[in-house]
């Protein structure tokens, strides 16, 4: 495990432990990754996290942001049944699958959370190419729903 490796693992855990009780105990791996645009990821099942080399330059909030994003995944995948978890994990990585609404739907665990202005930074950085994403909540929407629900603080 390289150092950038163990210091995602301490973040998780400081994550998990301040935001994911729902989480804890769950064994999470992670590994960095050099092979797609995205900068992270998760699959389900077998709890895994990519996380792309070139988060390595990403700020403590801006990495809270996409691990808090990935949890949330994992979150919302283990609040469905296997089947289900298995087909949306097959599916949603598809390059042509519409990933919108699983997307807005993790980012709308962020905001619950307590995370919208880190995920606004995040989002801010276009970190993804323009095509992936789409797939999320834009700056405005997720603004706007952090007001409406009362967590943009």
């Amino acid at each position: 495990m390289n150092k950038y490796v163990k210091k995602y693992q301490k973040i998780v855990d400081e994550l998990v432990k301040k935001g994911f009780p729902e989480l804890k105990g769950k064994k999470i791996k992670i590994i960095e990754y050099n092979f797609t645009k995205t900068y992270g990821g998760f699959i389900p099942i077998i709890n895994l996290f990519g996380i792309h080399k070139r988060s390595r330059n990403l700020s403590r909030g801006e990495l809270d942001a996409l691990l808090v994003h990935e949890l949330c995944h994992m979150k919302d995948f283990d609040n469905m049944n296997f089947f289900k978890t298995f087909l949306w994990g097959i599916l949603s990585n598809i390059p042509a699958f519409p990933r919108k609404k699983l997307e807005s739907r993790v980012d709308k665990i962020v905001v619950r959370k307590g995370y919208a202005r880190q995920r606004v930074v995040l989002a801010n950085k276009k970190l993804d190419a323009e095509k992936h994403s789409k797939n999320y909540m834009s700056v405005e929407e997720i603004k706007s729903y952090a007001k409406k629900i009362g967590k943009w603080y």
